[in-house]
């Protein structure tokens, strides 16, 4: 009877142990009666992916591989890769598939982002294609292998090698540096200047030092930066002129006008239009612009030398004495026409001798017109009298 019990537990034992082996492997392998769903998704590079390897979706376990071929009848995506989903997934038609590295010790899993787009991606409408990016260690691999990469890595190399042998030799500013003792006494002493400095200035000396030290300084800065703060707040808040500058539409209608005008007149001088844009963009009036300043430059010359009247007057004493003479005359004759002194002084500013002038003018031209209307009674009298002598 015992060993019927023992049997009997033992083989409870046993059958226990098989149906937890079993619930184990179905989870681990995702077993499932129901129908699963599978997709087909075609890649340009199957980059290491195996069956049996994880799919996930946003991070999440969603299916495994079960089925990686090469279909050698497409001409870019010929890995054909089937996905078996543990439940239903939705593509959106901005989806993204991927083939990334599962972990830096290596193997391959694939990443899927169902995408964000309203619009859905109809299965069967259209082949679902994924992406294989090479790991970075492959992208290494890959650019190691080409030629041209080679042979600017030897060339690199080689520079290496030939400016550490010129450092080696003294030649160049490194190798001099290393090598010429002089550099070095020059770099010691600009570092014990500058440790001196630094010294003087916790010491308090110099202006530095003084502005680190003096707590007058240090208050002064505080002072001025508060001010400032409160400028900025009042400016915020809308007090003071430059917070009603900022909200003057007319000041800002006016700062528009003048960035307006600014615009209009730098596209004036790109266009040629004025004096200014023709002599930026019209190479005559730039030339004739050059051909005054040459002849300016001649006229100060001809100045510097002492040739032609200007020139005279400048440099020569006599000259500029004569002229002062002249100008003074000049002031005097001013002078005396502007008062009553000299007759055309009196003729100018007197009204009653103007006035007499020309009354007698006036005189003289009635009797020239009596003479002239005269003048034919006269010689019709004169014929007539000679008649009868």
């Amino acid at each position: 009877m015992v060993k019927i019990k023992q049997d009997t537990v033992l083989g409870l034992v046993f059958f226990g142990g098989l149906i937890l082996l079993l619930y184990g492997t179905a989870v681990l392998s995702n077993f499932s009666l129901k129908p699963k769903q599978v997709v087909e998704v075609y890649f340009p590079d199957a980059r290491g992916l195996k069956v049996g390897d994880q799919v996930f979706v946003l991070g999440t376990p969603y299916g495994i591989v079960s089925d990686v071929r090469f279909e050698p009848s497409n001409i870019v995506n010929r890995i054909k890769v089937k996905i078996q989903l543990n439940k239903e997934l939705t593509l959106r038609v901005d989806y993204r598939i991927v083939i990334t590295a599962a972990s830096l010790l290596g193997g391959k899993i694939i990443q899927i982002e169902p995408g964000k787009s309203e619009k859905i991606f109809q299965l069967g409408s259209a082949l679902i294609v994924g992406e294989a990016p090479a790991s970075p260690l492959e992208a290494l691999g890959e650019w190691f292998s080409k030629g041209s990469t080679k042979e600017s890595l030897t060339a690199i190399l080689e520079g290496l090698a030939q400016i550490v042998n010129e450092v080696r030799s003294g030649n160049g500013t490194l190798g001099k540096l290393l090598k010429d003792s002089a550099l070095y006494d020059n770099a010691k002493a600009f570092v014990e200047g500058l440790n001196k400095a630094i010294a003087d200035a916790r010491a308090g000396k110099g202006s530095l030092g003084k502005f680190i030290v003096d707590p007058k300084l240090y208050d002064d800065a505080q002072g001025f930066f508060a001010s400032a703060k409160e400028a900025v707040d009042k400016a915020q808040k809308g007090d003071g002129t430059i917070a009603m500058l900022l909200g003057d539409s007319e000041f800002k209608k006016k700062v528009k006008n003048t960035v307006d005008n600014l615009e209009r007149t730098s596209e004036d001088l790109r266009k040629g239009v004025g004096l200014a844009g023709k002599l930026i963009s019209d190479p005559d009036t730039s030339k004739r612009f050059d051909k005054i300043l040459g002849n300016v430059d001649e006229a100060t010359a001809a100045l510097n030398k002492g040739d032609g009247l200007v020139a005279a007057l400048l440099h020569d004493k006599q000259m500029r004495d004569q002229a002062s003479v002249f100008v003074s005359n000049l002031k005097k004759i001013s002078t005396n026409l502007a008062g009553k002194e000299s007759t055309l002084g009196r003729l100018i500013n007197d009204g009653a001798l103007a006035d007499d002038i020309e009354r007698i003018v006036k005189q003289i031209s009635r009797s020239i017109e009596d003479v002239r209307e005269a003048a034919p009674v006269q010689t019709f009298f004169s014929v007539f009298a000679g008649v009868f002598q």
